[in-house]
């Protein structure tokens, strides 16, 4: 009786009959979402139930009935991603008096439902994404608050429609059809309106007074048009109110539109990103006086005009972006005096050289990216009286040198900076000046070619540096104090060196650090009290050196509590160096050494140890009571040894093991492990023949058993039943010849499962997993020796409708049919392998479309091509990603997804709206390859607020150029686009 909320979505219902209460119920939120409802006849329609939150979104409803919600009070329902296509005049009878809000988006309906005009109370309706034209269209009601009519067949404002809606503050009519707007379109109704998008249509020209009746206009998106006239007086109306401006790819001009935007002096953002445009003046934004943000990322300018940013006409400007523009230099002074700056980013564009003052005076100016441009030098005093500058961003250019000379007044204690020079070509550091003090939180001189480092250097960063970064870089000897005037210092990298030697004192007076990390570089001994002064120190990483041996006192004076040794050259465990941080050590890394003997004298010292990974050494034999004295552990890891000890004798003192690795240790049979709390077993690349139930018995808890790389043929009868708790299982690569529903008898719980690269099968029944109601993930491959008559894969994966994750390893040369009719409608991930794999019928993905959202990956094939027939196929679902890494892909045809341009200019990428992902393929550099850059980025402007840089570099999407024979990125404008543009 106390029922106020239920919630059933997710489940597999297929239809809602109609039931009634007694007495009435009245349920806050009803949730019906996601199933697999096709349709509703009436929930309740006595009365008995009111319901104000009603969820039927993503099902298959294609029609809605008369009185279907009759009696329930809905305030807000959910129609959203169904199949609708005929809803009846009499569907919503019941509901005039009480709902407030309706979404029937996503679906296929031409019809406009008549009875929305009579709701008295409706304040938000979304029909966007249906089949609506102007003719079909009905009046709507004057509650209206907010619209959405995006996604339709609409070729003008539907302003007879809206001609009752005085109250309406938002108007959504993107990816539509306008090839015009005029301000009659406007009359009469938009009094009220304060957000209106137009994105994603065919406006060429915005004609005078076009908006002078919605003088409450404050958020335009102008974006994805064709605009190539913008008249002085198109906002005349508007200069006052309009705020916020988009028109991000939206431009067909080459020059700033100063006279058409002149008029807007109280708008706060502009974006115009993705235009092509070329020039602007140093008047250009004069008239915009009230600008906050404004964003001409992805242009073509070459320049910044010397006063085209004015301090005292842009008073307010806070963000600047001119990010992958093809700008070539920066002159002194065009960021100058700047009262309320905070944001720069230039990154990614062709700078070679900052000069003196090319950034001064700018008190608030918190953010500075020049990353990814071809910087070689910054000019002495580059950076000047920018007091509040907190990271600056010089990654990945081509500087040979860096001298803090280039910063004068930056930063203070309470405004520390990041600096970030990392992927330079830099050898030689200086600081100019000894009396120099700049306050740095983080420095990244990472991936340089530094050899050493000048003390005075570090003496400028004295007294706030806390993370320093310096791998990858040339570093021989870290010397005496080099780092001693660091002393706020807590972080130290320096991995992926070439130091042979430390110094007894190159950690001095880092009273502060807690991690240090010196691995991957070719140190062959430590010297006593190494680590003597660093007192705060928890975490430190030596792996992938050549240590044979620790001095005792090595790790005297420390805190430290995770250590890791691996990959060195110990003959033995340093357990008296070890000792002297027994009580606080916790984490212990002992892999990939030569260490042939453990007992449990070893471990004495180092009671409170939880991990301990001793996998890759030399043990063979190891006493009874080896462990004895680390009744703590929580994880152990042996694998890679030639262990041959009684492993529930070794362990029976390791009671709260949860992990256990006992993987590539030549094991015949499962060993009996006695701890009751191992959550973990991995078993993975032993010998072992097969898999009996007293082997588990004492692991009632366990979750996770890793089978995988053994000589098992057959699965005993009941094996599982030991092991109720079980949610993982990989049993792949094995010699096993027959799977059936007892195979996995017991295993009510598990979840992931792995029966991959099981070459000898010749038995795989399609109800083989029919008990395993909450297998959520699955890799398995195709067997084409086992006779079609007794397995098709797609009936063994359309009996899993739980199934979310599946991964296939086709073993055919083509993808024909195996998959077909074997697409759980709850199938969120699908990974397509195959070495052998060259084709794709352009039949094999029929039935894919009853996924509503699906991320289909395809990598490590031989495909050269994806034929069009199957993208065609693949893009009828809602929500589409595609992945392809590691193919022979030479080429991709998305053009051939639209019927043609005006196709292309109406839906966008909307078709594949999760986006496309292509890396270390074979493409060649053509024009289909063109044609799919300019898709990209169209995808990046429709799915993120702003195209940022870092999204980009995040992709390594690249063309084989065969005139230069060099790559080239797809995705940089420098690269590929522009050029070709």
């Amino acid at each position: 009786k106390d029922l106020s909320r239920l919630y059933l979505r997710g489940n597999s219902i297929t239809k809602i009959e109609n039931f009634s209460f007694n007495p009435q119920k009245i349920l806050e939120v009803l949730d019906l979402g996601e199933n697999d409802i096709e349709t509703i006849d009436g929930i309740v329609t006595d009365g008995s139930l009111k319901v104000n939150d009603l969820f039927l979104d993503n099902n298959r409803i294609k029609r809605l009935p008369a009185l279907v919600f009759k009696g329930l009070g809905i305030k807000r329902m959910y129609l959203s991603a169904n199949r609708i296509q005929e809803i009846d005049d009499r569907a919503f009878d019941g509901l005039d008096d009480s709902l407030q809000l309706l979404q029937l988006d996503e679906n296929d309906i031409s019809k406009f439902p008549k009875k929305i005009s009579k709701f008295k109370t409706l304040v938000y309706l979304d029909v966007s994404h249906n089949k609506f034209t102007n003719s079909s269209l009905e009046s709507l009601p004057s509650s209206l608050l907010e619209i959405s009519l995006s996604g339709n067949l609409l070729t003008s404002i539907p302003k007879y429609t809206l001609r009752n809606c005085m109250k309406l503050k938002t108007l959504n009519i993107g990816y539509n059809i306008l090839f015009e707007i005029t301000s009659d379109d406007f009359e009469d109704w938009s009094s009220s309106l304060e957000t209106l998008v137009l994105k994603s249509n065919r406006i060429d020209k915005l004609n005078e007074y076009v908006f002078k009746h919605t003088s409450n206009l404050r958020t335009l998106d102008l974006s994805f048009n064709e605009i190539q006239y913008i008249h002085p007086e198109s906002f005349a109306g508007v200069e006052t109110a309009l705020q916020y401006l988009d028109i991000r790819n939206g431009l067909r001009m080459d020059d700033f539109p100063e006279d058409g935007l002149r008029p807007l002096n109280s708008l706060l953002r502009l974006t115009l990103d993705a235009n092509n445009l070329k020039a602007i003046k140093n008047t250009s934004i004069y008239g915009l006086a009230s600008l906050k943000y404004l964003n001409l990322n992805y242009n073509l300018f070459t320049a910044l005009p010397k006063g085209v940013f004015h301090p005292n006409v842009h008073k307010n400007l806070e963000d600047i972006r001119f990010e992958f523009n093809l700008l070539n230099d920066i002159d002194s002074d065009v960021f100058s005096s700047m009262l309320r700056l905070k944001k720069i980013f230039l990154n990614g564009n062709n700078i070679l050289v900052v000069k003196t003052n090319a950034f001064n005076q700018l008190p608030k100016l918190e953010i500075l990216d020049l990353s990814d441009n071809a910087v070689e030098v910054i000019h002495q005093n580059a950076f000047v009286d920018l007091p509040s500058l907190g990271s600056l961003f010089l990654q990945g250019n081509r500087m040979k040198e860096f001298s803090l000379g280039v910063f004068k007044n930056v930063t203070d204690r309470t405004h520390p900076l990041i600096l970030n020079v990392s992927n330079n070509k830099i050898e030689d550091l200086y600081s100019n000046d000894p009396g120099l003090e700049i306050s740095t939180r983080i420095v990244d001189l990472s991936r340089n070619r530094i050899s050493s480092i000048p003390r005075d250097f570090f003496q400028a960063l004295r007294g706030s540096l806390r993370k320093l970064l310096l791998g990858h870089n040339s570093l021989t000897e870290v010397g005496e104090d080099t780092f001693a005037v660091l002393d706020q210092l807590e972080t130290l990298l320096l991995d992926h060196n070439k130091i042979f030697m430390l110094h007894k004192k190159s950690f001095t007076r880092l009273v502060k650090l807690q991690f240090l990390d010196i691995s991957n570089n070719h140190i062959k001994q430590l010297e006593a009290g190494q680590f003597y002064d660093l007192s705060d120190l928890r975490v430190l990483d030596l792996s992938h050196n050549e240590i044979r041996s620790l001095p005792r006192d090595v790790f005297r004076g420390t805190v430290l509590d995770n250590v890791n040794l691996s990959s060195n050259s110990f003959v033995a465990l340093p357990a008296g160096s070890l000792a002297e941080i027994g009580y606080t050590l916790r984490y212990l890394d002992l892999s990939v050494n030569n260490i042939e003997h453990i007992d449990r004298s070893m471990f004495h010292d180092v009671p409170f140890l939880i991990s301990l990974n001793l996998c890759d050494n030399k043990l063979t034999l190891l006493p009874d009571n080896a462990f004895l004295n680390l009744g703590r552990i929580l994880r152990l890891s042996l694998c890679g040894n030639g262990i041959k000890s009684d492993f529930g004798e070794l362990l029976k003192h390791a009671q709260n093991l949860k992990y256990l690795d006992l993987s590539n240790l030549g094991l015949l049979s499962i060993p009996a492990v006695p701890s009751s709390n191992l959550i973990s077993l991995k078993l993975s690349s032993n010998s072992l023949q097969g898999c009996q139930k007293q082997s588990l018995e004492k692991l009632q808890h366990l979750r996770s058993l890793l089978l995988n790389d053994n000589t098992i043929e057959t699965i005993g009868p009941g094996v599982w039943s030991s092991v109720p708790m079980l949610e993982e299982l990989d049993i792949s690569s094995n010699p096993l010849k027959i799977l059936t529903k007892s195979s996995f008898h017991g295993l009510n719980n598990l979840r992931i499962l792995n029966i991959e690269n099981l070459p000898k099968l010749e038995r795989l029944d399609s109800g083989t997993f029919a008990k395993q109601a909450v297998l959520h993930s699955l890799r398995i491959q195709t067997w084409p020796r086992i006779e079609r008559y007794r397995f098709r894969l797609a009936s063994v994966t359309a009996g899993i409708p739980s199934l979310k994750t599946l991964s296939v390893d086709i073993m055919e040369n083509s993808l024909t049919d195996q998959l077909k009719g074997g697409f759980s409608r709850r199938l969120e991930e699908l990974t397509i392998t195959g070495g052998s794999l060259l084709a794709v019928n352009p039949d094999a993905f029929d039935g894919i479309d009853k996924i509503d959202r699906l991320k289909l990956t395809v990598e490590n094939t031989s495909i050269s091509e994806v034929p069009a027939k199957v993208l065609r196929n693949l893009v009828k679902i809602k929500h589409l990603t595609l992945i392809f890494k590691r193919n022979q892909l030479k080429t991709f045809d998305l053009e051939n997804l639209y019927k043609n341009s005006s196709n292309w200019e109406t839906f966008g990428t909307k078709i594949i709206s999760g986006g496309i992902v292509i890396m270390d393929d074979a493409l060649q550099c053509d024009q289909k390859v063109l044609w799919m850059s300019r898709w990209m980025r169209r995808w990046y402007c429709e799915h993120f607020s702003a195209l940022e840089g870092t999204e980009f570099r995040k992709m390594r999407m690249q063309c084989f150029d065969p005139l230069t024979r060099q790559n080239r990125s797809v995705l940089n404008p420098k690269s590929l686009f522009f050029e070709s543009n």
